[in-house]
């Protein structure tokens, strides 16, 4: 099916057009294709360049009516890495959505240079409640190593912006580059405790960089792919198959063709050890907060009820990085608990994302909404 394809394409089918990942009816409708922008690490404009090809927007917007009217989806994953790239285009969808009705919820991937307080107002108003931000680094060295294109000075402005706007965000930060130094690191993890004042709407995400194929990053240290060790289990943006006994004719296949799968292989990178101790720190404020909720009535009932003054106590009362991104990571994974409930999902606090589980790109929108 050709993406340019018409509006009236949808009429034609007589099965879902998109498939639910992880059944809480959030598929997934592309309109966009591929992303005219690129980091170094992104493997996305070499697969495919660097010219973008637009789908229809009447045609993205009647197969939202599909879903909702045929099959009974409430919401869409919008899966285009750089769905905002066109602001034009943005505007024009969120209007035709407002303009048909459609009253579908939807997540999408933004890029924190484009967003703006308009755009996103009218994006709230069509439906959006969740957006994915790749910030992936803090450190002015690292983000034009990468190509990123990002003023840090932009970042939490745009996050508060959002938060004012949407239910999710995800921000996203990568640790682990071959040429990352600790300080680096240190940047970026100073940079997420500031994001994370922003919690429970921003859920702060901290991964290791994991080579894509064909990635500026990949074909610079090609030959320093290494296996990741069982202490990077928690930060692998991809399953740890290396990690796994029970997967071992995967690995398998993986160890004989490292240049078709480096997603799952990690590179060296400096103070490694350093690095997995201070985000250890995290951990450990996340599940001190997570147990406070036991002890305390007034956190437990962060689980049922939102109150706006503690969760800003506890965000204000760290004063370590490590300490406050915890905290804020523990008001997420309260604020999901409250929206299971709210849902009437069977998942319960123990069964809410933790924010090590972090899977792969394209489901990041389909995870918060």
């Amino acid at each position: 099916m050709e993406l340019e394809a018409g509006p009236t394409i949808s009429k034609a089918l007589r099965f879902p057009p998109t498939i639910s990942s992880n059944g809480n009816n959030i598929l997934q409708v592309g309109s966009l294709r591929p992303a005219a922008a690129h980091t170094s690490f992104c493997d996305v404009a070499p697969l495919w360049g660097r010219k973008a090809v637009y789908r229809d927007i009447a045609s993205a917007v009647e197969e939202m009516i599909l879903l909702r009217d045929r099959y009974g989806r409430k919401g869409v994953s919008i899966a285009d890495d750089t769905f905002v790239l066109n602001r034009d285009r943005v505007r024009a969808f969120c209007e035709l959505l407002i303009e048909r009705r459609v009253g579908m919820e939807w997540g999408c991937f933004g890029r924190i240079n484009l967003m703006s307080e308009d755009l996103v107002e009218l994006m709230a108003r069509a439906g959006c409640r969740a957006i994915f931000y790749g910030i992936d680094s803090g450190s002015p060295r690292v983000l034009d190593r990468t190509f990123k294109e990002l003023d840090p000075s932009t970042i939490l402005p745009t996050l508060e912006m959002s938060a004012r706007h949407f239910e999710c965000i995800e921000a996203s930060f990568i640790w682990g580059y071959p040429f990352e130094t600790y300080d680096d690191f240190l940047q970026t993890l100073n940079l997420a405790a500031e994001a994370s004042r922003f919690a429970p709407k921003v859920n702060i995400q901290l991964h290791m960089l994991s080579p894509l194929s064909s990635s500026l990053v990949y074909e610079e240290f090609t030959g320093e792919l290494e296996r990741p060790e069982q202490e990077d289990s928690r930060w692998l943006l991809l399953p740890g198959l290396f990690l796994d006994e029970r997967a071992f004719r995967v690995r398998n296949v993986i160890e004989r063709a490292p240049h078709l799968f480096p997603g799952f292989f990690t590179f060296p990178t400096r103070d490694k050890v350093a690095k997995r101790e201070t985000l250890g720190e995290v951990m450990r404020a996340l599940e001190s907060t997570i147990g406070k909720a036991i002890l305390d009535d007034s956190i437990t009932r962060l689980t049922t009820d939102g109150d706006y003054e503690l969760e800003r106590n506890l965000l204000k009362d760290p004063i370590l990085a490590t300490d406050r991104i915890g905290a804020g990571l523990a008001l997420g994974v309260f604020a999901r608990a409250r929206r299971n409930r709210e849902r009437q999902s069977a998942q319960t606090l123990e069964g809410a994302r933790m924010p090590a589980l972090v899977r792969q790109r394209n489901d990041s929108p389909l995870r918060i909404l």
